[in-house]
């Protein structure tokens, strides 16, 4: 480098055609380097919760840290979490002591189902720069009164989905039994309803 430039340390050649061809050869190799010092720089790896453990996969695992790392949570709040080999094993948040609250933080991220043993929760760490990020990639479960609006939700779609059956059956057997096409006419009147007579000639229907 020489004031801010990059300058060979080999002879160049002075002929137009060979110079604009080394021209490319080096820019093509500074830009493989730079894009190979960025991709060291930035680092993602997804890593599984099985029993209440983030586990650290094999594939990529030299890319993650090791020992005590301080991360940011996605509420920008700063844990200490202990990297080993295979696993996160404990976590803290920073300056409140070693006390190892890795639970805590894996149950505010998933409640309280996250100790299932079918890693079915995912947890995500990125670097950016020389800082550590982490934040859970699965989400939350619903709360007790969450699922409770949600049951409820559900069945009175259901029921929604069997009385709106029963409706068409209804009104089908009744335009069925109508002679004439103003009888036919005058009962989806009555109703509020329209017909596809498109859809009704594909079924072999007609009216009158």
């Amino acid at each position: 480098m020489r004031d801010d430039r990059f300058v060979p340390s080999l002879p160049v050649p002075d002929a137009t055609s060979e110079r604009a061809e080394f021209d490319a050869m080096t820019r093509e190799l500074v830009d493989y380097r730079l894009a190979q010092y960025r991709a060291r720089r930035r680092a993602v790896q997804d890593c599984p919760v099985v029993d209440g453990v983030i586990e650290l996969p094999d594939e990529g695992r030299d890319a993650l840290p090791d020992g005590p790392t301080l991360v940011v949570l996605e509420d920008g709040t700063r844990w200490e979490l202990e990297f080993s080999e295979h696993r996160v094993d404990a976590a803290w948040p920073e300056g409140a002591g070693d006390e190892d609250r890795l639970g805590d933080l894996l149950r505010g991220w998933f409640g309280a189902g996250v100790a299932q043993p079918d890693g079915s929760f995912t947890a995500r760490f990125e670097r950016a720069g020389d800082t550590w990020y982490a934040r859970p990639l699965s989400p939350p479960p619903l709360t007790d009164r969450e699922s409770g609006y949600a049951s409820a939700l559900m069945k009175a779609m259901a029921d929604g989905v069997d009385e709106y059956a029963r409706a068409l059956r209804r009104h089908a057997r009744a335009l069925a039994a109508l002679q004439g096409e103003d009888e036919v006419e005058a009962y989806l009147d009555a109703h509020g309803l329209e017909l596809d007579e498109d859809a009704l000639s594909e079924r072999g229907g007609a009216r009158g």
